[in-house]
């Protein structure tokens, strides 16, 4: 089913040009980085409630010389922002467009709500994302709205055909009476030509209210309308982990009568379990009938079959009873859809397939969809689970959410923060960025998995004599390039000093900073960390959840225009001449993919640089602004 709202497709958004106010330096514990960052947006609220000005929890997106960055604008203490602002470069990153949406009152959404809209006016914007249509030309920005810090009434879209004018909110989830709260959503188009579902276009968020349980939405016609989900128990969503499953302890081949599970509760001699249960028709699924039943574990007797398996099957694939009830997936926060073309070979009418990672399930999981959205997968573990976090010093606000990217062929990057790697980790022992790639598909490998966590060497040394603590990853594959030749950028935040001591006596130890780091052979090398910025907690905006420059980041590759080819990534960075001056920045116009060391030449007198803003309007006065998440 469908639902269309009852808001116009109408040009909207407010748009800023001319000069942007900036500072000349930041503060920093370090050497001014070896290049000039642009700032692309400032916050021009002013109400009373929110951090002004602040900016923080960035997205991007770009195709071909097109580069869209959203985020919070006016971070409030105890939840969201007071609008959901934007910056926009149609020139490959040469010169930026800034503006608000049309979400929240403040920012010139509807203010009054109507027999059709009643959760209007929102007074506060949150988690957003964006996305691009390549079918229906259509740039798409998803938030969560709020009324007040904890009423989430809608999960919303607003469309753009140029990047710079946007509609009305479009409500793509209006919150149930009950046991709804929608969170952390994130959205992704299929831009695969010979895909069936190519022009689809999928919104994933948790459902809070329901034991974070994972929610899935599709759209054919370029955001206009969306598949309603459903979330009220005995309804469970709509997506398909069943009672009673169990992920597979250790890998399973083609041949092995015996399979090892985690738990062997439910399991019956007789019974006929399911494989790699996908009801999305994923072909690595398969039925076998049970034998016998021992112990669990990789090193347990396990589960005995009347017949050898005829495929093999990674370590946490799921398995469950043929006959028990979906339960849907719950227990899932932050999952990041994106979609593979189909394998090479395929047939007129084969949907890419869709691959929605997420913590949760033990770990970081998947589920995905064979059949353009119309049903998914019982979730996947990827293992070994390297998942163990630190907390960042100063309560900074940071937290497991897994960003991914996606190269040329359809191979798919996936990272997050983690201390699981370092030799004698405990509690206290610093974060590194893990990496697991998902291959392309093939003909002889059309559902791949994703393989073991692989540590990025940001420094050489992995054990906890390395102090440093990388957080909030983002990365961005070229998708021009693919496979062994992959060039990937990631940007990331971190400390030099994990155990640092934000109100030392003898100086602030905390020097936040944002860092990058290239490959150009698809992460088995990686090139020489770069230091982009400096800040200390001082110049942090505050959130009820502690300091905040966001829980999540994205970085993208630019296709179009003089800047092709290198990664770019908006960030927030905090600012000594304006205490809680935290605008939006990018370092240049994107930076350089190398194999070896990133070189950026000498440092330059000015680390920040006033960005050229082009647009030939004004901005009007701008109200007082409201609340936000």
């Amino acid at each position: 089913m469908k639902f269309r709202a009852s808001v116009k497709y109408a040009v909207v958004a407010t748009v800023t040009a001319g000069a942007i106010v900036v500072p000349l330096t930041m503060r920093s514990a370090g050497a001014d980085p070896p290049f000039k960052l642009n700032q692309i947006h400032q916050d021009p609220f002013a109400d009373g409630i929110g951090y002004h000005a602040s900016e923080e929890e960035p997205s991007i997106a770009s195709w071909g010389d097109t580069i869209v960055a959203s985020y919070q604008v006016g971070r409030i203490y105890d939840g969201g922002a007071s609008d959901i602002g934007f910056s926009t470069s149609t020139n490959g990153g040469e010169s930026w467009k800034q503006g608000e949406l049309p979400l929240t009152v403040q920012g010139g959404g509807p203010s009054a709500p109507t027999a059709d809209a009643p959760y209007y006016p929102l007074t506060r914007g949150s988690d957003t994302v964006v996305a691009y249509d390549a079918k229906h030309a259509t740039w798409m920005i998803n938030t969560l709205g709020l009324v007040g810090n904890a009423v989430v009434p809608a999960v919303f879209v607003n469309l753009s055909s140029d990047a710079v004018h946007w509609s009305q909110p479009i409500a793509t989830h209006v919150t149930a009476p009950s046991a709804d709260s929608p969170d952390k959503n994130w959205i992704t188009c299929d831009n695969w030509p010979k895909s069936a579902g190519y022009g689809n276009c999928y919104i994933e968020y948790d459902n809070n209210g329901n034991g974070n349980r994972l929610l899935m939405q599709v759209s054919s016609d370029g955001g206009h309308t969306w598949t309603q989900t459903a979330n009220a128990v005995p309804g469970n969503g709509n997506t398909s982990d069943v009672q009673g499953q169990q992920p597979l302890a250790a890998a399973a081949n083609a041949g092995d009568t015996n399979i090892k599970v985690n738990s062997v509760t439910g399991f019956a001699a007789g019974q006929t379990i399911t494989i790699n249960r996908d009801p999305s028709g994923g072909s690595l699924q398969e039925s076998a009938v049970i034998q016998t039943v021992g112990t669990a574990g990789a090193a347990g007797t396990g589960i005995t079959l009347t017949a050898p398996l005829a495929k093999a099957h990674a370590a946490g694939s799921p398995v469950g009873v043929a006959t028990n009830n979906t339960t849907g997936t719950t227990g899932a926060i932050g999952g990041v859809p994106l979609v593979q073309p189909p394998p090479p070979g395929a047939p007129a009418g084969t949907c890419g397939r869709v691959v929605v990672p997420y913590a949760g399930g033990g770990g970081v999981s998947y589920i995905t969809s064979s059949d353009c959205g119309a049903s998914w997968s019982a979730r996947t573990l990827i293992t070994p689970n390297m998942t163990a976090t630190h907390t960042a010093a100063g309560q900074l606000r940071t937290s497991l959410l897994p960003m991914a990217t996606m190269d040329g062929a359809g191979a798919i990057y996936l990272t997050w923060q983690t201390r699981s790697f370092r030799v004698g980790s405990v509690s206290s022992t610093p974060n590194d960025i893990a990496m697991s790639v998902m291959p392309a598909p093939t003909a002889a490998g059309p559902d791949p998995a994703f393989g073991a966590p692989a540590r990025v060497p940001i420094e050489a040394d992995d054990t906890t004599a390395n102090t440093v603590d990388h957080f909030i990853p983002g990365i961005a594959a070229d998708p021009t390039t693919s496979g062994d030749s992959a060039h990937l950028g990631l940007y990331y935040y971190f400390y030099p000093t994990a155990a640092c001591v934000f109100a030392n006596p003898g100086g602030n130890q905390c020097d936040l900073s944002v860092g990058y780091i290239t490959s150009t052979d698809g992460g088995e090398t990686w090139g020489t960390a770069t230091t982009l910025a400096h800040m200390t907690l001082a110049d942090v905006v505050r959130s009820s959840q502690g300091p905040m420059v966001g829980d999540y980041s994205q970085a993208a590759v630019i296709t179009g225009g003089k800047q092709a080819g290198n990664a770019i990534s908006a960030f927030a960075v905090g600012t000594q001449e304006n205490k809680l001056d935290e605008s939006m920045y990018v370092a240049g116009k994107g930076l350089p993919i190398t194999g070896g060391e990133v070189r950026l030449g000498r440092p330059s007198k000015d680390a920040i640089e006033q960005a050229e803003n082009t647009t030939p309007e004004k901005h009007p006065a701008v109200p007082p602004r409201g609340l936000g998440r």
